[in-house]
């Protein structure tokens, strides 16, 4: 089927509404929102009383057909709504590509060419979508039925294991090189040679942290939908949506799986912000170098000196402070915090991390660090690894302010216990919560450590001692 030349129909008027077309036969992005009804296909498709019956509109009575087909399909019937959108999407890009029938002269309407565009786009994304789902539930048949812990056996389930295939003999016509002939073992009166192998312990494997498991359920969405409500969105959340779901399946009143449930529910709850989970590529320029005890952020430019200040999120008015992660192999990525939008779950698309939660860096120098994350919970035990990674790359850890949560209270970010890193490294991560000192009001509210006050206010401690 060839395209038509552009030159024969797009008048002056349609040439800002062609490059729009570019976005409908490339990428693949996701759409959990329907495509639109037949009326509103119609309302955005006619210019005027007969616009819609000129033959020079093309069939959109075929298209017509298709989305009055597809709304008449139960929601939770998705691979015959699968099927479905894949036809529509053939039929509009089938009208966009050809001619319409008939020796007319008339250049099609800009109006109705954007209405076919933007309907397709949605088309593939909720196709995309839905793809995703029925590939996830394949994937794993049996959570088809389950509840909140079943996404936590699906984060733990190792890997399925590929088998290697044997290359096979070679047949290039040269004689194969004789197998090496296996020396006699050594007599006990000969003696030992130097090349006897000398037995190393193994490397003991490094500690990593899993998601936890009420956030599983957002690496599992293909569309990574925040767990909690958004004040900018409508949307319930994802952790409110489980539990009506839960209570759902309790009653009797569904049988469905947790996402084709989904389909069914009033759009409006489901207008969530989606976390953003970055590829390999795209999370090149959060990544963090620690060198001879300076913060360096390549992305920017060479050798640039990192800096968190102004950073941070307004929401919980650490403005000078970024999240970051320490991956397994020891790779420091870091970036700004925004509700919904961009978490610890960002940077590795919610695998297992060593260490994470925020650092307050100034011109390339850390002034604190806290273990704060709700996505993975670290505790002592991860910040301590934090901690030797910065001290292997020659941070000055008696300069660092290690903000901890008082976990167990009523706030633990209102009033978190204040340690010196060095300390807090020596100790293992165990303090007195009973003499250990909070951070100051004043500090708190300005969001930004202050190790100069600190050494000052223990010196003077010192002194009345």
């Amino acid at each position: 089927m060839k395209k038509r030349p552009a030159a024969a129909w797009v008048d002056a008027e349609m040439i800002e509404v062609a490059p729009a077309r570019t976005a409908i036969f490339g990428g693949n992005n996701m759409d959990w929102r329907d495509i639109v009804s037949v009326d509103q296909f119609r309302n955005a498709t006619v210019l005027g009383g007969l616009a819609r019956f000129s033959r020079s509109l093309g069939d959109l009575d075929q298209l017509d057909g298709l989305i009055g087909q597809y709304h008449a399909l139960r929601k939770r019937d998705v691979a015959s709504r699968v099927a479905k959108l894949g036809e529509i999407i053939s039929a509009a890009d089938q009208w966009l590509l050809q001619p319409p029938a008939g020796n007319f002269s008339y250049s099609i309407p800009p109006t109705a060419v954007a209405g076919v565009e933007a309907m397709a786009l949605r088309a593939r994304g909720k196709k995309s979508y839905l793809d995703a789902v029925v590939a996830f539930y394949l994937r794993y048949p049996s959570e088809t039925a389950a509840t909140e812990n079943a996404f936590a056996s699906i984060a733990e389930r190792p890997a399925p294991v590929v088998p290697v295939r044997r290359r096979a003999a070679s047949f290039s016509g040269r004689p194969s090189a004789p197998e090496p002939v296996s020396s006699p073992a050594p007599t006990p009166s000969r003696a030992r040679s130097n090349s006897v192998p000398i037995s190393r312990p193994p490397p003991q494997p490094q500690p990593q942290l899993a998601l936890r498991p009420n956030y599983l359920v957002e690496k599992a969405d293909p569309l990574h939908r925040s767990m909690h409500a958004v004040p900018s969105r409508s949307g319930l959340g994802m952790t409110k949506l489980l539990a009506l779901w839960t209570e759902a399946r309790t009653g009797g009143s569904t049988d469905l799986p947790f996402f084709y449930w989904l389909e069914e529910q009033n759009p409006a709850s489901l207008e969530m912000a989606s976390v953003g989970y970055l590829t390999k590529e795209q999370r090149r320029k959060h990544l963090l170098f620690v060198i001879d005890g300076k913060f360096l952020h390549v992305a920017e430019s060479a050798s640039a000196n990192y800096s968190t200040e102004g950073r941070g999120s307004m929401s919980d008015g650490k403005v000078d402070w970024c999240i970051f992660v320490l991956s397994p192999d020891d790779v420091l990525f870091a970036g700004g915090y925004r509700m919904g939008e961009f978490h610890h779950s960002s940077f590795l698309a919610g695998d297992k991390i060593k260490a994470a939660g925020q650092i307050c860096v100034i011109d390339g120098k850390l002034m604190g660090i806290t273990p704060k994350s709700g996505h993975y919970h670290p505790g002592p035990d991860e910040l301590c690894t934090m901690l030797k990674f910065l001290a292997e790359r020659r941070i000055d850890l008696s300069a660092v302010e290690v903000w901890y949560p008082a976990y167990g209270e009523a706030d633990p970010e209102s009033k978190p216990f204040l340690i010196m890193a060095d300390e807090f490294l020596r100790n293992g991560g165990r303090f007195d919560k009973a003499t250990t000192s909070r951070v100051p009001p004043y500090i708190l509210a300005g969001g930004r450590p202050n190790p100069e006050m600190m050494r000052q206010m223990a010196a003077a401690v010192a002194q009345r001692v």
